[in-house]
């Protein structure tokens, strides 16, 4: 049952697997909704604003919230645009601890 220790996402988000040794637990993956309604609409108007502050160049976009942390994630051509997204959500959600995950590929 080590995979319920240190789990980041709560009771209750342990998805059964099988292995050769049996049954093993892993976490699930973020969620994008969070359980209160106005975190959801912040999220919202953090995508919006990195979608209109980049002219939608962020594929994939992604954003989360993790342990009271807002993440980006997906991916863009320039490291310019990663910065745009970065600033838009800083100005969204002034504040959060963010966390720039998006790729510059």
């Amino acid at each position: 049952m080590d995979g319920l220790l240190g789990n980041p996402y709560g009771e209750g988000t342990m998805q059964q697997t099988e292995s050769v040794e049996g049954t093993r637990l892993r976490p699930l993956p973020a969620r994008r909704v969070p359980a209160n309604p106005h975190l959801e609409v912040l999220l919202v108007r953090v995508e919006r604003a990195v979608r209109r502050r980049t002219g939608d160049r962020v594929r994939g976009l992604q954003v989360l919230l993790q342990n009271d942390k807002l993440i980006l994630r997906g991916r863009c051509a320039t490291y310019y645009c990663k910065q745009l997204a970065q600033a838009a959500a800083m100005e969204a959600a002034p504040d959060f601890e963010l966390h720039n995950q998006i790729e510059v590929w």
